[in-house]
């Protein structure tokens, strides 16, 4: 048998059962989108350079609650336009 054979044995058994042809078919579909999905967000988050004109640069700021010493995500324009006047920028921190 060669695989021209294979594949007409192929096509005679899935007409025979539609049924498994559209479970294979979904099945198929779901598996490539899953896996373009997949390789898209590791594309861009992972393999593509930042968006911005100097990356190493960017910081992350937060703040402290020294009551219960967590560190929340969140802060707001005016405290960091507070922070932004106390500090006095220099070459390695300049804004």
């Amino acid at each position: 048998m060669g695989l021209v054979d294979d594949v007409r044995l192929a096509m005679r058994s899935l007409r025979r059962s539609p049924g498994f042809l559209a479970v294979a078919l979904v099945t198929m579909a779901v598996g490539i989108g899953v896996s373009t999905a997949l390789f898209s967000v590791v594309d861009g988050v992972l393999l593509r350079p930042l968006p911005y004109p100097h990356p190493e640069r960017l910081v992350a700021l937060y703040t402290t609650n020294a009551l219960r010493h967590t560190r929340t995500g969140v802060v707001s324009y005016p405290e960091f336009s507070q922070w932004r006047a106390r500090w006095r920028p220099t070459a390695r921190r300049g804004w």
